[in-house]
């Protein structure tokens, strides 16, 4: 279990033993990073209740996200496709957050950044010719 009250917490996830994780934000930032996670389970849960907190949750690309949670006043966003194979391990987030955020993306690296970056430019000065 983990809890963030009024405070900020980090967990580098990079063993997922348990099936289940539950995590309690109130007023408090939460981050969830399982870029680098070895999955012993095909299917974890991640049980979630947030009260005025902000959570983050980065997963690596060839990972199944569905998201089951609710909010009241708040912001949900899934930003990772769940477009890997039926073998790939699946992440459910379930719960509900209220006057908060969950955000779930994909983690890119600052040289992915870079290189995104460069090749926006590159097309921009390549269309104009």
């Amino acid at each position: 279990i983990r809890a963030a009250v009024v405070t900020w917490g980090k967990s580098l996830a990079a063993d997922v033993g348990p099936h289940q994780i539950t995590v309690n934000n109130i007023l408090g930032s939460a981050i969830l990073d399982f870029t680098d996670a070895i999955f012993q389970h095909q299917n974890v849960i991640i049980k979630l209740n947030c009260l005025l907190g902000d959570n983050k949750i980065y997963v690596p690309e060839n990972i199944n996200v569905v998201c089951k949670t609710f909010g009241i006043i708040s912001s949900i966003e899934n930003k990772a496709p769940s477009m890997a194979t039926r073998q790939a391990p699946v992440i459910t987030i379930e719960g509900k957050v209220v006057l908060g955020s969950l955000n779930v993306s994909i983690k890119t690296t600052i040289k992915e950044k870079f290189v995104a970056f460069a090749n926006n430019l590159k097309a921009a000065f390549d269309g104009d010719k």
